[in-house]
């Protein structure tokens, strides 16, 4: 305080959020040689100036919200604090960084909450730089001393998303001698949830009632059972899958599983053996017996042709390759030759081939083809003139080389007498 002009002045900086208010005591004393004095008293009141920063407490903030979490509710509230008074420490609030796709929004009371619908499958985590600041003049903001308060938003997973097949239908080619318990496809269904959301399980509901195939948990489709395409030539599976939330989604998928054929049959004759009889005059061409053999498999390995392997010494017989009837190649006699066991192989057109064989037995019928003959060139015989009625002259014979009936002599005379 200046002692002639009264003047009060600052020896040091004052603050006013260590002291705001000082109740002086002055005193004035003359300079007489007897002083006077008078004292008086003066109150200063110190008034608020912007200078403190807002202050986040903590300064670093977490919080989990689950992706279905209602918009404009509260995820997390920052706190701060401004030493000053007044509009001084009038605080407003604003998100500066990371705020992708203005998911969030912050309130006057420094609550941060939700203003758009997330979505796990795109974004798990956010992280946001709030910054604070006062209404002083000018304003402070906490950014400037770096008391920049970060919000981490950890986003935790719905089960909102049905388990898909790509595609729903599938068409699968497996060999018939495809060895049991061993895999032959792998169906994957997706899941855009996570976790155990997103853990799926696989089962085949119908299509499967022999219990020929499986399904493991990871879609692995085995056989487990022998399969045999003259049975069951297709199987249409129906496979149905399940995640793991709670409730549970689940889809399904078609699969439809053709049985290729594999050459595992032998051509079948119609008759084991073939026994036919056919006369010595039959024309040559023309068929003798009526082969056939058929194979239950299919395509080439279904393809069945024909050959004479035995008891065709002779050539008389010849079949047809592609289709079986066994036919005469050269004329037949009976009183040469009156049977005959041919033996025929009926294989297919597999690889490698298999093969049936089976045997034709012909018998050769008598035709009259064969003129009688007599014993003896000429007859000549004696008898007396006195001889009675009915006397033995002499005997002829004739005799004929076919059979039965067609063997059969009559004898008569038919001229000289």
């Amino acid at each position: 305080m200046e002692t002639t002009t009264g003047v009060i002045k600052l020896t040091a900086n004052l603050d006013r959020e260590n002291t705001d208010f000082y109740n002086l005591t002055v005193q004035a004393t003359d300079m007489a040689t007897s002083p006077l004095s008078n004292s008086s008293y003066v109150e200063v009141t110190v008034i608020d100036s912007n200078d403190n920063y807002p202050t986040f407490s903590p300064t670093v903030y977490s919080a989990t919200v689950p992706e279905d979490q209602a918009i404009s509710s509260t995820v997390v509230t920052v706190a701060v604090t401004d030493a000053d008074i007044g509009t001084n420490a009038d605080i407003a609030y604003s998100i500066t960084a990371g705020n992708l796709e203005g998911k969030f929004g912050i309130q006057s009371n420094g609550a941060v909450t939700l203003a758009d619908t997330l979505n796990y499958e795109n974004t798990t985590q956010y992280t946001l730089t709030i910054t604070a600041t006062d209404d002083g003049y000018p304003p402070l903001s906490s950014e400037a001393t770096v008391s920049i308060t970060v919000v981490t938003i950890w986003v935790t997973d719905e089960n909102d998303n049905t388990p898909v097949f790509n595609p729903d239908n599938y068409i699968i080619n497996i060999e018939e001698d495809v060895a049991v318990n061993s895999a032959f496809y792998m169906l994957r269904a997706n899941d855009a949830d996570s976790g155990t959301n997103a853990d799926l399980t696989y089962s085949i509901t119908s299509g499967d009632a022999l219990g020929q195939f499986s399904i493991a948990t990871n879609g692995e489709v085995s056989v487990v059972s022998n399969l045999d395409r003259e049975t069951t030539g297709q199987y249409i599976l129906d496979v149905f899958v399940q995640d793991g939330g709670s409730p549970s989604l689940n889809a399904t998928a078609t699969v439809t599983v053709n049985v290729l054929d594999v050459n595992d049959n032998f051509p079948v004759f119609s008759s084991d053996p073939y026994t036919v009889s056919v006369y010595e005059d039959i024309a040559v061409g023309a068929t003798v017996a009526d082969v056939t053999a058929t194979d239950a498999d299919s395509g080439t390995n279904a393809q069945v042709s024909y050959t004479i392997i035995g008891g065709n010494e002779e050539n008389k017989f010849v079949v047809n390759q592609a289709d079986g009837p066994l036919l005469l190649a050269n004329s037949l006699d009976r009183e040469s030759n009156d049977t005959y066991n041919i033996t025929l192989r009926a294989y297919d057109g597999g690889s490698p081939s298999l093969s049936t064989t089976v045997t034709v037995y012909v018998t050769v019928l008598d035709v009259n083809d064969n003129t009688a003959l007599w014993t003896d060139a000429n007859y000549t015989f004696y008898v007396s003139e006195d001889a009675a009625v009915g006397t033995s002259v002499g005997n002829i014979s004739a005799s004929d080389i076919d059979i039965s009936n067609n063997a059969d002599l009559r004898y008569s005379i038919t001229n000289g007498d």
